[in-house]
Parts: C-alpha cells; sequence; structure tokens
C-alpha cells in the first residue's frame, strides 16, 4: 500500500512538473484565473461593512484577516473612522459626520446614532427614536424595598448591579471589578449585539479561526512549493531572480496585506468600547422570578425617509439570553497614526500581491480565490442565524397596538392571566375603606393575589404599568433625572396627555373645595375587581391613588398613577378578543350607550325607572332621550364597556362572546357600569331593566377617560362639602345649581372629554346618594311654580312624585312637607281631569295610574299615618266619584240652575269642613265662577280650614283675595 502511494505522489509531482508548453491552465490564468482572486479580493464592499460593524473581539478581527474580502473598502472604513483629516480628504470624505460613519460601521449606539427594529432586521439610523431595553428581576424584592430596581432601563439597571448582593441580580461583569460608570454603557440600546444575531459558541470562533490560519497558510505553504520545487513560475525559473521574486512577493504581500486588515479590522473595532455581562444560574422553578429582558418599540416611528411599526420581543425563557452587550464609541487619539501603517500596510501587501501572483501559475491563483471563497462562507456562518420576520411578537396587534405598546408590555412581564376592571362602591363604602386594603370575595382567598408565592397580582401589574411610564418621561422634572428615563413624547402613548388633564382638573377641583388645613395628603380610593374569566372566582381590592399638597402648595397628583390605570383599562377595552378579525375601524363605530339605572326586571320597576329619569332631567340643563330596554346577564363574573353586545330574537340585549356572530346594526357598548355595580353581584342571572341613554361619542378612549374621571371624583367627595344648592329659573324649569357639582362637570371639560350632557349623565348617577338638595319647602315650592307656569308641567310632574321619594323619609316637622308634596301629587290628577290636559301633562301616567302610585308607593304608611291615610283615601274617593259620571262631566255648567247648585255644593262643602267633597267640587267649577256673588266667601272659608291646595286651585281660577267673607 506505502509503495503504491509513493508511486501516485511520484506520477502527480511528474504531472505537475511538465513541460511550461504543455500547461494551457497557465496562459487561461494570465487573462482571468490570476487576476480574478486580486479583484475579489478587491470589492466586496456590502458583507465588509457588514462584518465590520458586528465585530468586537480579536477572533472576529482575526478571522476577517484570513482570507479577506473587500480589501478596498478596510482601508477606506479604517479611513472614515480612524484617519486624520489629511487621509478622510483624500478619500473625499473629509466633511463627513461622525455619527454618519459610526451608523454605518461600529457597533455603538450613541446620541445620536441608533438601532431600530424593521420587519425581521434591524436598522441602524441616525436620530433619537424611541425605544426601549428593560431588565425586569422580581428577586429584587426579597433583597431591598425597590421598586424602581425591579424593572429599569437595562443601562439604569447594569450601572447599579454592584448594589445588589447574592445571586438574586442574576447578571455579573465579565471583566473589571463589576462596578460600571454611567459613561460606559452607551445611551440607546445595542440591538444587533443582544437581539439582532444568534451568539455562536466561542469554540466555533476559534474553530474558523484556526482554519482560516491553516488555509491561508497553506496557499502561502503552495505558493513555496510551487515555484520551488515544482517550478510553478511563468518564466520557467532560468535565472535565480526570477525564480524567487514571485513567491517571495506573493508570501511577503499576503502576509502584510492579512496584517493590515487586521489591523483595520482591529482599529475599527477598538474605537467602540464593550461592557458584558454574563448571566448567573438563578434556580427558581418559579419563570415569573428569573430576570428577563424585554424590547420594546413604540411606532409608527418616521425617521428620515423610513417608517418603524411597533415591536416588541422578549427573551425566549427556555433559551434565555446569556450575555448582555452594551458598546460605545471611545477614540484614542494614537488610531490616527496607527491608521497610517494599516492601510500602508494593506496597499503594500495588496500590490505585492498581485506582483507575484502575475509571476505564478494559475493553482496558486486559485487557492487563494478558494481561501477567500471558503472563508467568505465561514464568515457569513457566523451571524448566520438573526432575528425572523415572526420575532415581532405584537405582530398581530400592529392595527390596534400604536399607543398601547407599554400596556401591552405590562401584561407580557407581569404574565396576568385575569382580567379585571372598576367596580365602584358607594360613598359610604369607600369611606370604611378608605384607609387600607379591603379584599373581599366567598371564593378566592387574598392569598391568591398578594402573597410571594403568586407575584402576577392586579397591583403588581399596575404597578408595572406605572414604573413604564415613569421609564418613559412620565414625571415631575426634579423626581426623575432625564439620564434614567427616555423621555417619551405624549403622542407616543395613547392616554399620556389624557393623564395630564386628568390630573391636573382633578386637583383643580381638590384647590376649591379641599382643606388643606387638616392634613397634607389624602388617597383617592378606586375599588377593582380581578377576576377568571373561565370560571367565577373573583377579588375585590382597593386601588389608592394619592393627592399630596406639593411643593407650591398646591394639590398634586401623580399623572403616572392615572396613566397605569386608564391605559391598562383602555387596552382591555381595544384588545377584545371577540373583534379579533374584524375592520379595526369598527371597534370606534359600535355605538356606545351609557347605563343611567340598572334594577331586575321585576314588580314597581317602572316607578324606579321614572324616579331615576326625573331626577337626571332635574339636575341636567340638558334635553336627555332615555332608552329602557332588557338586558340578560348569563353570569358572568363582572361587566365592564370592554364587552359588546347584540340583540335576540326576543329583543333582548346578551354579551357577545368569541366566536359568537353578531350584528353589525345592533351590537353596542354599555359603559358607566362602575354607577350601578351595587345594584348586580358577581355571577348573577336574570333579566335587568336598563336605562341608558347613547353616548354623543363613540370613541372607546373618551369612553373609558369618563368612567374614570367619574371614580376619581366620586372618591374625592369623601373629603370634601358640598356647597349650598340654589334654585335658578332661567328661560326653562327650574334647576338646581351647586358649585361643587358643577366644578366636577367642568372637570370633564378640562380634560377635553364630551361635555355638557354627558359629563352630567357621568357625575349624577355615580352621586345619587350624595347630590345635595335645596331646602325641601323650596325645592317644593319651585316644582309647584313651574307646574303652575303650564310650560314644562310633564318634567315637573316627574319631579313632583320624585321629590316624594326623596321627602318619605323627613322627620318631625319636615315630615309635613311630604304631606304636602303627596297632596299636591292628587291635586296634578284632579286638576287635568277637570282641564281637560291630563294626557298632555303627564308623560308616565294616566290618570288611574297618578292615583294608583301613590296608593301603590305609600298605602304601607298610611296604616300608621293618619295624615297620609287621609291623603290617600280622599284623592282615592275623588277619583272613584270622577270615574261614575259618564264622560267625566266638567264645566262649563248647561243652565244657570245647575251652575247655582255646583255653587252652593261647594259653599256648603267648605262650610262643613268636607275637604273631600270641598276638592271633588272643585272639579266642576269654570274659571270664571268666582266672579260670582254666590262664591265670594269661598275663598275665605278657605283660608279659615287651612286648606292650601284648595286656595291655590282658588287663585289659579281668579278667585279675589279681596273678597267678603
Amino acid at each position: 500500500m506505502a509503495h503504491r502511494f509513493l508511486w501516485y505522489f511520484w506520477a502527480f509531482i511528474s504531472g505537475a512538473r511538465a513541460d511550461e508548453g504543455d500547461d494551457g491552465l497557465s496562459d487561461f490564468s494570465n487573462d482571468l484565473a490570476t487576476d480574478l482572486a486580486p479583484l475579489l479580493t478587491l470589492f466586496g464592499e456590502a458583507i465588509t461593512k457588514q462584518y465590520l460593524s458586528e465585530s468586537t473581539s480579536f477572533l472576529d478581527y482575526l478571522i476577517f484577516a484570513m482570507g479577506p474580502i473587500g480589501v478596498l473598502t478596510a482601508m477606506v472604513s479604517t479611513i472614515r473612522v480612524c484617519g486624520h483629516s489629511s487621509l478622510r480628504a483624500f478619500i473625499g470624505r473629509s466633511q463627513e459626520g461622525e455619527a454618519t460613519v459610526e451608523a454605518e460601521l461600529c457597533t455603538s449606539t450613541s446620541r445620536d446614532v441608533c438601532e431600530l427594529f424593521n420587519r425581521g432586521g434591524i436598522a441602524r439610523v441616525l436620530g433619537r427614536p424611541n425605544v426601549l431595553e428593560l431588565v425586569y428581576n422580581p428577586l429584587i424584592y426579597h433583597e431591598k424595598d425597590c421598586d424602581d430596581s425591579v424593572l429599569n432601563l437595562s443601562r439604569i439597571f447594569f450601572e447599579r448591579a454592584s448594589e445588589f448582593s447574592g445571586s438574586s441580580i442574576g447578571w455579573e461583569r465579565t471583566k473589571g471589578d463589576g462596578r460600571v460608570s454611567a459613561d460606559e454603557i452607551a445611551p440607546n440600546p445595542n440591538l444587533s449585539l443582544n437581539v439582532g444575531i444568534v451568539k455562536r459558541p466561542r469554540w466555533v470562533y476559534i474553530a474558523i479561526a484556526a482554519t482560516g490560519i491553516l488555509l491561508q497558510a497553506g496557499v502561502l505553504v503552495l505558493a513555496g512549493i510551487g515555484v520551488w520545487v515544482l517550478g510553478w513560475n511563468l518564466n520557467g525559473g532560468r535565472t535565480s531572480t526570477t525564480k524567487h521574486y514571485a513567491p517571495v512577493m506573493f508570501i511577503t504581500g499576503t502576509t502584510l496585506m492579512c496584517l493590515g486588515m487586521w489591523g483595520c479590522a482591529y482599529l475599527i473595532g477598538q474605537t467602540t468600547e464593550e461592557v458584558r455581562f454574563q448571566r448567573k444560574p438563578v434556580h427558581h422553578r418559579d419563570p415569573r422570578l428569573k430576570p428577563r429582558l424585554f424590547w420594546l418599540q413604540p411606532g409608527p416611528q418616521v425617521i428620515g425617509d423610513q417608517s418603524f411599526d411597533p415591536f416588541g420581543y422578549s427573551e425566549d425563557p427556555a433559551n434565555p439570553l446569556q450575555f448582555w452587550t452594551s458598546s460605545r464609541k471611545e477614540f484614542q487619539d494614537t488610531f490616527e497614526l496607527r491608521t497610517y501603517f494599516a492601510v500602508l500596510a494593506v496597499l503594500i501587501g495588496y500590490i505585492a500581491q498581485f506582483i507575484g501572483l502575475r509571476g505564478m501559475k494559475a493553482w496558486v491563483s486559485l487557492a487563494q480565490l478558494g481561501v477567500c471563497i471558503v472563508m467568505s462562507i465561514l464568515r457569513g456562518c457566523l451571524r448566520m442565524q438573526r432575528l425572523d420576520k415572526n420575532s415581532n411578537q405584537m405582530a398581530d396587534k400592529l392595527d390596534i397596538v400604536s399607543g398601547h405598546e407599554l400596556d401591552w408590555l405590562s401584561y407580557q412581564i407581569v404574565l396576568q392571566k385575569f382580567e379585571w376592571t372598576m367596580n365602584a362602591r358607594s360613598v359610604e363604602s369607600l369611606e370604611k375603606n378608605s384607609g387600607h386594603d379591603e379584599h373581599s370575595t366567598p371564593r378566592t382567598s387574598i392569598d391568591s393575589y398578594s402573597t410571594e408565592k403568586d407575584a402576577v397580582s392586579l397591583h403588581n401589574l399596575l404597578t408595572v404599568r406605572k414604573r413604564l411610564a415613569q421609564l418613559t418621561g412620565l414625571a415631575p422634572p426634579y423626581e426623575i433625572l432625564n439620564s434614567k428615563c427616555q423621555r417619551w413624547t405624549d403622542g407616543s402613548v395613547k392616554v399620556r396627555a389624557m393623564a395630564r388633564k386628568m390630573s391636573a382638573a382633578i386637583c383643580q377641583v381638590a384647590e376649591k373645595h379641599l382643606p388643606k388645613s387638616s392634613r397634607s395628603e389624602y388617597s383617592l380610593s378606586i375599588p377593582m375587581v380581578a377576576y377568571n374569566p373561565q370560571g367565577k372566582d373573583h377579588c375585590r381590592t382597593n386601588l389608592h391613588v394619592r393627592l399630596r399638597l406639593g411643593r407650591q402648595d398646591t394639590w398634586e397628583i401623580d399623572p403616572a398613577d392615572l396613566e397605569a390605570i386608564l391605559g391598562l383599562w383602555l387596552w382591555e377595552v381595544v384588545d377584545d378578543p371577540v373583534l379579533k378579525g374584524h375592520d379595526p375601524e369598527r371597534r370606534n363605530d359600535t355605538p356606545v350607550y351609557r347605563i343611567i339605572s340598572l334594577t331586575p326586571d321585576m314588580e314597581n320597576v317602572e316607578d324606579d325607572i321614572a324616579n331615576t329619569i326625573a331626577e337626571i332631567t332635574f339636575w341636567s340643563d340638558y334635553f336627555v332621550s332615555f332608552e329602557d330596554v332588557v338586558i340578560r346577564l348569563e353570569g358572568q363574573p363582572w361587566y365592564s364597556a370592554s364587552c359588546l353586545w347584540d340583540t335576540g330574537s326576543n329583543g333582548q340585549f346578551h354579551r357577545l362572546q368569541k366566536g359568537m356572530p353578531a350584528s353589525v346594526i345592533f351590537t353596542r357598548r354599555y359603559c358607566g357600569w362602575t354607577s350601578v355595580s351595587e345594584n348586580i353581584q358577581p355571577g348573577c342571572k336574570g333579566e335587568f331593566r336598563a336605562l341608558s341613554v347613547q353616548s354623543f361619542s363613540t370613541d372607546t378612549f373618551d369612553i373609558v377617560a369618563q368612567d374614570l374621571l367619574t371614580v376619581l371624583l366620586v372618591s374625592l367627595t369623601r373629603d370634601i362639602t358640598f356647597g349650598e344648592t340654589k334654585l335658578v329659573v332661567q328661560d326653562g324649569p327650574v334647576h338646581p345649581r351647586n358649585p361643587t357639582v358643577n366644578d366636577m362637570v367642568d372637570a370633564f371639560a378640562e380634560c377635553g372629554l364630551p361635555a355638557g350632557r354627558d359629563a352630567w349623565l357621568c357625575i349624577i348617577p355615580a352621586l345619587r346618594e350624595r347630590l345635595p338638595l335645596p331646602e325641601p319647602q323650596d325645592l317644593l315650592d319651585a316644582i309647584l311654580d313651574t307646574i303652575d307656569r303650564e310650560t314644562y308641567i310633564s318634567t315637573a310632574v316627574s319631579w313632583l312624585t320624585w321629590s316624594c321619594v326623596q321627602f318619605n323619609s323627613l322627620q318631625g316637622e319636615e315630615s309635613r312637607i311630604f304631606e304636602q308634596t303627596l297632596r299636591a301629587v292628587g291635586e296634578v290628577y284632579r286638576t287635568s281631569v277637570r282641564n281637560r290636559r291630563l294626557i298632555a301633562m303627564v308623560s308616565h301616567f294616566d290618570g288611574d295610574e297618578l292615583v294608583g302610585w301613590m296608593r301603590r308607593n305609600y298605602g304601607s304608611r298610611a296604616q300608621h299615618d293618619s295624615v297620609v291615610g287621609e291623603i290617600l283615601e280622599c284623592y282615592w274617593g275623588i277619583k272613584q266619584r270622577l270615574d261614575r259620571i259618564p264622560g267625566t262631566k266638567v264645566y262649563p255648567e248647561k243652565d244657570e240652575n245647575e251652575k247655582k247648585e255646583t255653587h252652593l255644593n261647594l259653599l256648603q262643602a267648605l262650610e262643613d269642613g268636607d275637604r273631600t267633597e270641598t276638592l271633588y267640587r272643585l272639579c266642576f267649577i269654570g274659571p270664571d265662577a268666582f266672579r260670582s256673588e254666590a262664591l265670594q266667601p269661598a275663598l275665605s272659608l278657605a283660608v279659615r280650614n287651612d286648606w292650601a291646595e284648595v286656595i291655590r286651585d282658588m287663585l289659579d281660577m281668579e278667585a279675589d283675595p279681596n273678597s267678603r267673607d
């Protein structure tokens, strides 16, 4: 076997040393092959710049120098990055800015150079766009009570890494003592180094570098053996000089060029300083407690002529990032001198290599070409695995996520799996729980949301969202420095401007009505409920928003608190799975109805609805068109503005679930649940009567903001005293005016929310139990005056029945006002029958219902209240007698005898003190009757009997106050 091998080797050598004239390949190489390798080595701009801009280590530089391609690009790039101004002028780059060079050739980022995600790639751009790189480390909770350190910008986090002991930090610096100064970390994230390229193990770099050295050295050896042993020089080696110049030139030139290329890569790479941290093993089974990195890019952002979509990315928990790198520019003056040597080495080496190849046969040239191709492939393989097009974790939400990126990220950070909404309670219940958080639920304990075993809680979600607001610049200047946050414009966050306005509006109300002498801080309590949408478990809790005196002795609210709540709540509505796959515009085109009241569909529900309508119209100056529908609750844990409703074949509205068909015409949203949530319990089922009003705005943002502002203002009423309510009569009916309520309504306009009618419809239902009414007697007199003016009589009658409900609880001397009001209701019925105006006057009751309403609502009280019993019996008797008269016979009388008899009967009833008979007889008296002599004593007798309703009726019929007794 050995002999056969030697024979084959000798045959190869003999063939290789054949006569020069028989080597046809050499002739061909003179024209193409010997020039191809140098030409390919000279060019290759794109791949050279890409590799240089991603090289950070000695091995990167060494791999770049072996079998180099892009010699011209390397020289020009080195001059652009490190060269003296004379060299830059020589290549026509004397006026080029540093930022342009850094963006194109360096790995670093700076104030003016940033990296952005760009649909599966990473683009280095000039400018200051917004992109967040965050480190979330919940384990810090166990070492320091420091919320800010749990979630922070990466550069701030790694600057403070040395402050935390033990293994909880999860990261350690690979070089140095672990301390990092602020100047060592780049101001913007290095996406390409940490996310864009999947790092290969170190042994891969060593193997490729060793392969490159062996291949390049092999070509040099081949050149020497080929000429000195095999005679591969073109002139046949006739003299010693001609025999040695070609291999010497090639070997020397190639070596010098490789050294020069290494120097170029080194100089470009060393103009940036890298800080590298390595992840330490953290042994926790719960993935929510492991440190994680997140990247977030809001969008769309327009930089130059490019538009960048929103992008969200987090490291894979199963394969987390092992090294975090920050690269910043750090130029040294000595680099300018070194640039001369590196560029000259490459230039001289390239020329020498070219001359040497021209003096040898094509085998050496082809071998060098093969090395260049092989090394180019290997260099490409080093960074072949990159961020793919499907890496954007919000790719399926691009149509809706713009402006909501921070809210989306909050859920990704805390791994939230339950839904939540506001559960506004009455002010009285808020007062009981104002000092502490109180949870109450029949099935779910507090521990399931607040213990260390379950860090994923509603409070954590809101805390993370608030922290994100602070990290993006929503904080007072004296609380957070520019260096510790990334300043986003208000337009980058959907709810930011509204949070600022809402904070200012609430503080403005507090300035007018909240005392500063007793306390310097108050807590606005927001009742919340978290629930599992798949089951019936729920958890109630309170969220507290601090209202405190600021440095200028004015009330202040951190707008980050409001942004967190408003943003997350709005995202719950926007990211509705029911609307997934539908046109995004439909989300804001769906009609919105505000629930005013919600009562079970049972007996006497009509009376409750009528009272609610009366109360709303009494307080509001605006015309309100109510809609009374039946909605069916199917036992869901809770309801909010995120729910969509559709009508069924029976006309009842039911909540749409994911996958259920919806009709475009009848689908709607109901908001205002915070004002009626006490009327329903979690999991309740059945039919409910919903009194609602269609909102002027269909924008879900406005609706959610209105509800939040309402809840905060209601909570504020715990600590303020309402001003005096006065009655004002203008062009229309009488209306109350309360300065505190008016200021709350004005707060909606200050926030840029729909004001006027919509603002009143938010405040009145929420404060029904707290709205201060005028003095009862003044209110009754104003309502009766409105009825007498006969302009808005239908509205006034509804106010009269509503005031009966309000006055029913009066005690002592004030109970007489309730009796007057109840009697006034009876008078409305009686006079309307007489004047043939019953149907036109009363919007809800007909004649029978008006008296029936009195008996139905106050019949039980009549059993122990003789005065109420007398009133009910009086008007019930009148009604029964009038019902027996065919066609309801009223004035004018047919002849004088009948008229005289009617007048005498009235006078007799007055003289006998028979109140019921008197009122009955007045039903047949015409407006001109009191001009007769017979009825002159009537008014005096009514005054003697102290019958106020009789006196009023006679005066309305033009009785003479100066008539004789």
